[in-house]
């Protein structure tokens, strides 16, 4: 799927996040899913990539475990 291939081409969120604990991670992406962009522009910077590196990789991790149950996903009639 396109928009996947485009996510994964950020990186490998599984190691920018090697050793945080999942709970962590996503608490950290609820909190990024819940904000909007005025509201997270007001973040400390540093606190903006790690709230959008877990949201990032939780929608990655999702997105490969529904893949192969919805085929019309990918793309297949």
């Amino acid at each position: 799927m396109k928009w996947l291939d485009e996510v994964d081409a950020l990186g490998d969120t599984d190691a920018w996040l090697e050793g945080i604990a999942p709970s962590k991670i996503a608490d950290f992406a609820g909190e990024a899913d819940a904000q909007n962009a005025d509201i997270l522009s007001r973040y400390d910077p540093v606190k903006q990539v790690a709230l959008l590196a877990c949201l990032t990789h939780t929608a990655r991790m999702r997105a490969r475990v529904q893949l192969p149950q919805e085929p019309h996903l990918q793309g297949v009639p």
